[in-house]
């Protein structure tokens, strides 16, 4: 129980803050400096909103659970309906951490053992993780996610194109040789808009933990539900454009899709940013065992041991 609505604040950045926020600044460099804050504010707004909607229904129905309320609120079939929805998220979501964690390999290593490595990671920590009969001993990473993001943060700064000092920003410095024009504001093609939205948006999404932090806390109030939403999300939205606009307009069209991909320095900056990739590795590898371990449960409890009760 979270007796302090600052603690369960944290918690929930914490939670929050993953590795699709290094896709910001590539979002950036499609929708344009103003539409990029327009649809992260927007995507702000929305889940605060669902914040509220959870913490009302949370209230009314004393569910601790998403299947909980959805269950209490609308019956059986929309539970399965909800649940079969819940897979589809957690498998995209672990999905698109496997194909970070390979793009990550390929950048440390630049050679075919590559796919080597990224099996040893697959077969040697995530799939032993995955087997677990619970992953409480992974909540740990809550707390190394917000490190590393932390440490990114920095990388960014200290990458960025700055002179004498920080006096001075040269914008698109960082892609010097390809880059032709200063940072855009707008978008230059609707395609370039329904690519990038979702990447913008994807990022700030906290609605899948919000209940269980709510429900954490003593004094389940709704007015203390709206200091935790609006709380972090100040937090979440400060951390995300600061990657976004920073990353944006140091390498403004030649951002890659994870802003850590562009960074090829000497000397110090060079470990750290190594240092970063390999923290980053180690975060995400941990990861994904959390995303299959919700569907493994979903899939086990939910539905093979109504038809197979003695199966285990």
């Amino acid at each position: 129980i979270q007796k302090k609505t600052s603690h369960a604040i944290v918690n929930l950045t914490i939670s929050s803050i993953g590795p699709c926020t290094l896709a910001a600044p590539w979002a950036f460099s499609k929708l344009g400096i103003l539409l990029g804050i327009g649809a992260t504010l927007l995507m702000a707004v929305i889940s605060i909103y669902a914040h509220s909607v959870l913490a009302a229904t949370a209230k009314r129905y004393k569910c601790r659970s998403y299947t909980d309320c959805v269950k209490k609120s609308f019956g059986r079939k929309p539970k399965k309906f909800f649940l079969i929805l819940l897979v589809c998220y957690e498998w995209g979501q672990a999905l698109s951490y496997c194909v970070l964690l390979k793009t990550i390999l390929n950048a440390l290593l630049k050679s075919a053992s590559g796919w080597f490595v990224y099996l040893a990671i697959t077969g040697g920590v995530m799939w032993p993780l995955c087997m677990l009969k619970n992953v409480e001993q992974l909540g740990f990473t809550s707390i190394f996610s917000l490190v590393i993001f932390f440490l990114i943060v920095v990388v960014l700064f200290v990458d960025a194109p700055w002179h004498k000092g920080i006096k001075e920003f040269n914008f698109c410095e960082n892609g010097e040789g390809h880059v032709h024009h200063g940072p855009k504001y707008a978008p230059r093609s609707l395609i370039d808009v329904f690519v990038a939205i979702p990447v913008a948006m994807d990022g700030l999404d906290s609605a899948w933990i919000f209940l269980d932090m709510f429900n954490s806390m003593k004094n389940r109030s709704m007015t203390r539900a709206g200091i935790l939403s609006v709380g972090s999300y100040l937090l979440i939205l400060g951390f995300s454009i600061s990657v976004a606009m920073i990353g944006y307009l140091s390498y403004c069209d030649k951002a890659t899709p994870n802003i850590l991909d562009g960074m090829h320095f000497d000397g110090w900056k060079g470990t750290l940013t190594f240092i970063s990739k390999i923290l980053l590795l180690v975060q995400i590898s941990l990861a994904i065992p959390i995303f299959i371990h919700c569907i493994r449960d979903v899939l086990h409890f939910q539905f093979i041991n109504k038809k197979f009760p003695n199966w285990h």
